[in-house]
């Protein structure tokens, strides 16, 4: 890797986080290389792997699925790249090793709340503070939820604005989801990939 070459023996602690970042770009650009690329980030990408044959023809065809055909190793399949990043990790001592996993998982975790919080939350939010408003304004005003809020538009409803910002809810966090998951992955696979380097290092 460029710039900052720690060694066994000496890893500066604030170098740690620029040296992160560089192994999730190192890992990102080896995935970028791999077929299939079980974390493709475009979305655009996946979806058009989704409905291509031709795309599906060669996936059955690699030798990622004809070897999980013979043996049933998930890790060749969900950590790709894990040789070329363990030989990058051989540079960092135990306790830089024991940190950038630490941070690792800190991302993953942080990922994982926005995958869902971050896309969801301010719709059901919105939808709560209108149900928690309702009983106030029902005993000020003679309203209903079914009631119509435009008297020349009869068909919109509390109810149907309701219902839209569920639905907006739950398309945001779909979306969301198709983005961050992918991202996700990556993450969880460096991760798998730093125990296996810290388990080696415990046995030695």
């Amino acid at each position: 890797m460029p710039g900052i070459k720690p060694t066994k023996t000496s890893n500066p602690l604030p170098s740690l986080p620029r040296e992160y970042d560089r192994l999730l770009q190192e890992y990102v650009g080896l995935l970028e290389k791999t077929f299939p690329n079980p974390y493709e980030l475009s979305t655009r990408e996946r979806l058009r792997e989704w409905f291509d044959l031709g795309w599906q023809i060669r996936y059955v065809r690699s030798r990622s699925s004809t070897n999980f055909v013979k043996t049933p190793n998930t890790l060749a399949q969900e950590l790709p790249g894990a040789p070329e990043m363990l030989q990058q990790l051989e540079k960092f001592n135990d306790e830089a090793l024991r940190t950038l996993a630490e941070m690792n998982n800190m991302n993953l975790s942080r990922l994982r709340r926005r995958s869902i919080t971050d896309a969801i939350t301010p719709g059901l939010a919105l939808i709560g503070s209108i149900l928690g408003l309702l009983p106030a304004l029902q005993s000020i005003f003679p309203i209903s939820i079914n009631d119509a809020l435009i008297s020349w538009l009869p068909q919109v409803t509390i109810s149907l604005i309701l219902k839209i910002l569920i639905v907006i809810s739950l398309l945001l966090g779909l979306g969301n989801r198709m983005v961050t998951i992918p991202r996700i992955g990556i993450v969880d696979a460096l991760g798998g990939i730093l125990k296996i380097a810290m388990t080696y290092r415990n046995m030695k």
